[in-house]
C-alpha cells in the first residue's frame, strides 16, 4: 500500500497552527482555479479539469458535483497539505469535504490507498489524513454550517488510481461524526457516510 512520502507523527504542539496555514493556502488556490472549475463546475471526465462527485447519506441526503483540489505548502521542514471537494463559487447550500495532513515531512500525494481518521488520530500518527465535513442544509444561525469528522469520530479511505501529469484521480468513502459537545453531551445530529469520486488537481509551494 502506498502511502504519503515519508509520512512522520506531526507534534501535537505544533499540528494546530500548521492547520491554519493549511486552510489559508486552501482559501488561496479555490481562488486561483475558479477559471478551471468554473469550466467543469457539474464534474466530468475531462483528465485537465478537476471535479468531485459525491453522495452523502445518514443525517443529510444529498448528491454535490464541484471541483478538487490539493495544495500543499512546504516551509520551514513543515508540511500543510490540505485537500479540498466543495461547489462552484457562490452554490448554494455551501459544502465542503476536507482532507489534510500536516507534518515534518515534505509529502506528495501518489497513487495508493491512504487512510483518513479525525485531527487526533492523525497526530499521533495513526491515520495518513484528518477528514472534516462541512455543509449548511442543517445550519441554524448563527451557525453557517454543520461540521462532522475533525475532532468527532471519523472512519475512511481513499483510493487514487490514476495520475495524468498534476491531476490525481479516484475514490473514496468515508464516515463522519459530528464532535461532542464541551458539556459532553452526545452528538446532536447523526453521523454522515459519504462516497465518492474526483479529479484533483495538485499544485505544490515552497516558501523559505
Amino acid at each position: 500500500m502506498t502511502k504519503v512520502t515519508s509520512l512522520k507523527s506531526p507534534d501535537i504542539l505544533r499540528f494546530l497552527p500548521f492547520a491554519l496555514c493549511c486552510m489559508i493556502l486552501a482559501v488561496g488556490l479555490s481562488s486561483c482555479s475558479d477559471d478551471d472549475d468554473n469550466n467543469n463546475a457539474g464534474g466530468g471526465s475531462d483528465p485537465t479539469s478537476s471535479s468531485a462527485n459525491i453522495v452523502v447519506q445518514g443525517a443529510l441526503e444529498a448528491e454535490y458535483s464541484g471541483r478538487s483540489f490539493i495544495g500543499i505548502n512546504v516551509s520551514n521542514n513543515e508540511t500543510a497539505l490540505t485537500w479540498e471537494m466543495t461547489g462552484p463559487t457562490g452554490q448554494e447550500p455551501f459544502w465542503k469535504l476536507e482532507f489534510a495532513y500536516v507534518g515534518a515531512d515534505t509529502v506528495i500525494v501518489e497513487p495508493g490507498t491512504y487512510t483518513l481518521g479525525n485531527l487526533s488520530e492523525h497526530a499521533n500518527g495513526e491515520k495518513d489524513f484528518y477528514a472534516q465535513f462541512l455543509d449548511a442544509t442543517l445550519s441554524e444561525s448563527p451557525s453557517p454550517f454543520v461540521q462532522w469528522g475533525g475532532l468527532g469520530n471519523v472512519d475512511g479511505e481513499v483510493i487514487v488510481s490514476g495520475q495524468s501529469g498534476n491531476f490525481l484521480q479516484g475514490t473514496f468513502e468515508v464516515t463522519l461524526s459530528h464532535p461532542a459537545t464541551f458539556s459532553g453531551e452526545e452528538p446532536p445530529v447523526d453521523d454522515v457516510f459519504i462516497t465518492g469520486s474526483f479529479n484533483a488537481r495538485q499544485q505544490v509551494a515552497f516558501f523559505e
